[in-house]
């Protein structure tokens, strides 16, 4: 009975360090200077998926490119974790790609909600992006996970 508990415990605590080490890996991030990556970050980070944060983060006026950077960090080491559901298939919870995205199941189908346009993004879809969009295609996945920031902004 004791360790069902534990393991409850466990499990509700995953989302509290998730929210915690994007909260660190942004404000590391964010503290070289406001819109430059600092050495470390352009060490880190692949320049392809560099190029798609910082366009994301145009269509919404005042986010950082380092939040949905942070993010994809977390979620998949920008792409580069083997975990289940990054490169294909899900989660346990149905969260898939480089943002870990909800595509049904426990984590809901965010990935769908959170369609663009947005009414700051002018841009066409960027060219890189699939048709229909893919949660595991760095472009489509990028620009819809700076969505719901853009969103819970207003």
């Amino acid at each position: 009975m004791k360790l069902g508990r534990l393991v409850v415990a466990g499990v509700l605590a995953i989302p509290v360090l998730v929210v915690l080490a994007v909260a660190v890996i942004a404000g590391a991030l964010a503290g070289a200077a406001a819109d430059a990556p600092s050495p470390h970050a352009l060490g880190d980070i692949p320049p392809d998926y560099l190029e798609l944060f910082v366009a994301a983060s145009a269509t919404c006026p005042g986010l950082s490119w380092t939040i949905p950077a942070a993010i994809a960090k977390v979620e998949s080491d920008f792409g580069r974790s083997g975990l289940p559901g990054v490169h294909s298939a899900t989660n346990e919870a149905a969260a898939a790609g480089p943002m870990q995205m909800g595509i049904g199941g426990r984590a809901g189908d965010t990935f769908s909600a959170y369609n663009r346009p947005v009414a700051a993004d002018t841009a066409p879809t960027p060219a890189r992006g699939e048709t229909p969009p893919s949660p595991y295609n760095p472009t489509d996945a990028l620009r819809r996970g700076a969505l719901p920031v853009h969103q819970r902004r207003r």
